[in-house]
């Protein structure tokens, strides 16, 4: 707590019904542009997708639905342009272990960075990705790259922690990042 004491006096929860019925839609795109112009679809449009997921550097782009089925049926038919491939039940929870599976193989070192979600290309490549996972909708986007180097340099126009890293570069490069001053408001 470096010093300081919080008391919590409220926690406030919400409560949602389960769905009626969820599905995924996962798509590859043949470059960044493409996925760029379905996520700014998907941004601007209707659509209300309760995860939305892009990984690359091959350029999938993960949707999940959940809702009445009627109002899931409706999302998935108003899909911007794509080679749609729709899973749902059992298909739909080995999907996202894929994907889960893929997280864990990032690495050497992955940087968790913060950026608008309308930027996130561009986040991308100054952080000099090899592979990521990026929370499209929010901007928090799970980086691999492969030096301190890398990680410095990123933080000179981003918010970054090291979410992974070997212990050598843990104690060459501070896991926050944080300059003086944010350190002293901690």
């Amino acid at each position: 707590s470096i010093g300081s004491l919080a008391i919590i006096a409220e926690v406030s929860l919400k409560v949602r019904a389960k769905y009626g019925r969820t599905a995924t839609a996962v798509a590859q795109f043949e470059n960044e542009e493409k996925v760029h112009q379905a996520l700014s679809a998907i941004r601007t449009g209707p659509l209300q997708p309760v995860a939305c997921e892009w990984a690359g550097p091959e350029h999938g782009l993960w949707l999940r639905f959940g809702d009445q089925p009627k109002a899931v049926d409706w999302q998935l038919r108003n899909l911007p342009a794509g080679d749609w491939k729709v899973f749902e039940n059992a298909d739909e929870a080995n999907a996202w272990e894929s994907l889960r599976v893929r997280y864990d193989k990032l690495g050497p070192i992955v940087l968790k960075v913060v950026g608008l979600p309308s930027a996130i290309p561009e986040l991308i490549r100054e952080c000099r990705a090899s592979s990521w996972i990026a929370h499209a909708l929010n901007g928090v986007v799970f980086v691999s790259v492969s030096s301190a180097a890398d990680v410095t340099r990123t933080r000179k126009s981003h918010r970054a922690v090291i979410e992974r890293a070997p212990l050598g570069l843990r104690r060459q490069v501070a896991t926050f990042g944080v300059n003086d001053a944010e350190y002293e408001l901690m």
